[in-house]
């Protein structure tokens, strides 16, 4: 497992107003990353750590963090949960996950769209496609046009190797001849 959550400081984030120190302060008009323990979602109370990013205060505000470069394995899948924070009314937002590759590729493995609506969204996307490349995952979100309340959070963002297990049978049988013991 590759656990993005405590990676957080070691991706470069950006909002429509710069470059962002890690981690920052929540009420910072230009957009924030920070660490949240036992997140308060729009769902339930949740066990665990979030990442909350907050883009800039502006009706096209936007936040982004590039991840350095993570070895794909087949089989290996990127996990979350998404949505936004309880006690932000009018949020509304887009999620995107996106990929650069070292070899210069790049592309999107996701988007998504979040309102204040008490459901968040699961992600599971398998990454086996891009087995063999080293790429840098790029988080985002989008305020949607309304500034206030875009409180966007990632749950556990992760990836996990996840190898088939087989469905294999193995089956032992005891066989002896007429007076011999079997051992």
């Amino acid at each position: 497992t590759f656990d993005l959550t405590f990676d957080m400081c070691s991706a470069i984030w950006e909002s429509g107003n710069g470059v962002l120190g890690c981690p920052g302060n929540r009420s910072d008009l230009q957009g924030s990353i920070s660490l949240l323990s036992q997140p308060a979602l729009e769902s339930r109370l949740a066990s665990g750590f979030a990442l909350l990013t907050r883009p800039n205060l502006a009706v096209d505000g936007w936040i982004t963090g590039r991840f350095p470069a993570y070895f794909v394995r087949s089989n290996d899948h990127f996990l979350a949960e998404i949505g936004c924070l309880n006690g932000s009314p009018n949020c509304r937002l887009t999620f995107r996950l996106d990929y650069r590759a070292t070899d210069g590729s790049s592309g999107r493995l996701g988007n998504w769209r979040e309102n204040f609506d008490g459901q968040t969204t699961l992600i599971d996307v398998d990454l086996s496609n891009l087995a063999g490349k080293a790429i840098q995952l790029i988080f985002s979100v989008e305020n949607m046009g309304v500034a206030e309340n875009a409180n966007a959070f990632w749950l556990q963002p992760r990836i996990l190797n996840q190898t088939p297990t087989s469905n294999l049978v193995l089956t032992w049988t005891r066989e002896g001849f007429p007076g011999m013991p079997c051992s």
